[in-house]
């Protein structure tokens, strides 16, 4: 990445062209570009908007946006997800935020939560666990597009603090609880028992661990994505042990790799769930599986 001299007042433009030349290979160049010459200049001082970065390519950027836009190139071509570089994602109409302690949430995970919502709002579900909840996305999307109450819970407090985080800048600290708790075990009698418990569990298997791609094999948390050999460990945790945890009547709602469709389904079959469902995301791969507790 060749740089221009660092003495010289530059416009927006002269930024956003050599951000864009610098990030062309990426998925989408534009979008990544006008967001990092937003991060850079609200680090300098000026609350651009990614949105008003070209109308205001004629204006000259703050002295030090240059070397901050540089440093922020440099993370970026490394791999380091844009996610944790601006540390806040969007998600199902709301901003989270996010750094290195939980994964990125994923466009493929709205599909999960939107099943969740409608799921509640369907049954009339009142208490729904966020079980290995990470920033806390799903759950947070049921608590903003519903009136349910919802624990969110994970192994790590480190998580839990990001959890508790977008909980608080959300507003919704009176209808959410945020606790400690282990997927692989059994459930803590004192959480009680749950109308909807969700999950999006780490669900990679040890071969496709070792072929994930470079940004989110060196950046994303390991304990987040791996699930096991085979990749089923968090699905037999949850549907045997878990199911002491869900009243009867209400549902399991599960976030799966695309090729697991019939390997959940024979785990909750195993464990007496019933009106088994998968549901496909976007891109038309299988991404949710709802059951039942009799």
């Amino acid at each position: 990445m060749s740089r221009m001299s660092e003495n010289k007042a530059r416009t927006y433009r002269e930024l956003y062209d050599y951000a864009f030349d610098a990030l062309s290979e990426m998925p989408m160049p534009d979008l990544e570009t006008r967001e990092l010459i937003t991060l850079a200049g609200r680090n300098c001082g000026d609350p651009i908007d990614p949105n008003t970065v070209q109308s205001r390519y004629r204006e000259i950027a703050p002295p030090d946006a240059y070397s901050t836009l540089i440093k922020l190139l440099e993370r970026r071509l490394c791999g380091e997800p844009l996610a944790y570089l601006l540390g806040e994602w969007d998600f199902c109409g709301f901003t989270l935020r996010v750094d290195k302690r939980v994964l990125v949430p994923r466009s493929d995970t709205e599909t999960v939560a939107l099943k969740a919502v409608k799921t509640v709002r369907e049954r009339k579900y009142q208490r729904v666990l966020d079980l290995c909840c990470g920033s806390g996305c799903i759950g947070l999307a049921v608590l903003h597009h519903t009136t349910a109450h919802v624990t969110l819970a994970d192994i790590s407090e480190d998580v839990l603090d990001v959890a508790r985080e977008n909980v608080a800048l959300m507003g919704f600290s009176d209808r959410a609880e945020v606790t400690i708790a282990d997927a692989l075990d059994d459930p803590s009698p004192a959480l009680g028992m749950f109308d909807l418990i969700i999950s999006n569990p780490p669900y990679i298997s040890a071969d496709e661990m070792s072929v994930l791609d470079a940004e989110v094999a060196a950046f994303e948390p390991s304990t987040a994505l791996y699930g096991g050999q085979d990749g089923l460990n968090f699905y037999r945790a949850i549907a045997g042990y878990w199911k002491a945890a869900l009243k009867p009547g209400g549902a399991l709602v599960l976030e799966i790799g695309a090729e697991q469709a019939e390997d959940v389904r024979a785990i909750l079959l195993k464990n007496g769930y019933i009106n088994i469902e998968t549901g496909q995301d976007l891109a038309g791969h299988d991404r949710v599986v709802t059951a039942y507790r009799e």
